[in-house]
């Protein structure tokens, strides 16, 4: 607790103390009642918001009612007042303790989801590139097909069987005895 002395009050509580100094005031009168003063207003909060929760909250609501209380009984301007130092029993620290710990569980499988989750993403993106590439490879080989199939007409047909002749002979078929008859010297 940060404090001063209210100089307007000075001299009354000079009178009032019986001329006990500042020092003297503090350590008899105000740290016996101030325990009690700080529990008045921290019964408002549970162990675990004054352990671990938000201590800046009471702390404010401590300073000013601190000096409400001692401006008017001991001339006291309470500047700050903090809650520091907190002991919890064995209890209340295994309760903290499961907090946390679920707190750093609930943090883990939401990383895991986010993981998982850009994962899937990631996967749909490279199957749908991957099914766009097929698509376009399957255009391609139509396109090339319908130019060849474009491309054979009956005088190319022509010339390739001309060729195969040339090339291979003349083969006769006749259809119902099936006989073949090779004639080399055409």
């Amino acid at each position: 607790m940060t404090y001063k002395f209210d100089e307007t009050k000075l001299i009354d509580t000079y009178k009032k103390f019986r001329g006990m100094d500042g020092e003297t005031i503090v350590n008899n009168r105000v740290k016996s009642v101030l325990k009690s003063k700080v529990s008045e207003v921290t019964t408002d909060y549970s162990m675990m918001d004054i352990y671990s929760g938000n201590r800046s909250e009471i702390n404010n609501k401590l300073t000013e009612y601190l000096n409400n209380q001692f401006d008017d009984s001991y001339g006291i301007q309470v500047l700050d007042a903090s809650v520091i130092d907190v002991h919890p029993d064995e209890q209340l620290k295994e309760a903290i303790n499961n907090r946390v710990t679920a707190l750093q569980k609930k943090q883990q499988a939401m990383a895991e989801q986010e993981t998982a989750k850009v994962e899937a993403e990631t996967a749909l993106i490279k199957a749908q590139n991957e099914a766009d590439i097929k698509i376009k490879q399957a255009e391609a080989e139509a396109k090339a097909n319908k130019l060849k199939a474009d491309s054979i007409t009956d005088k190319l047909i022509r010339m390739k069987e001309a060729e195969a002749r040339l090339k291979h002979g003349w083969v006769t078929v006749q259809s119902g005895d099936a006989a073949v008859v090779l004639d080399q010297d055409k």
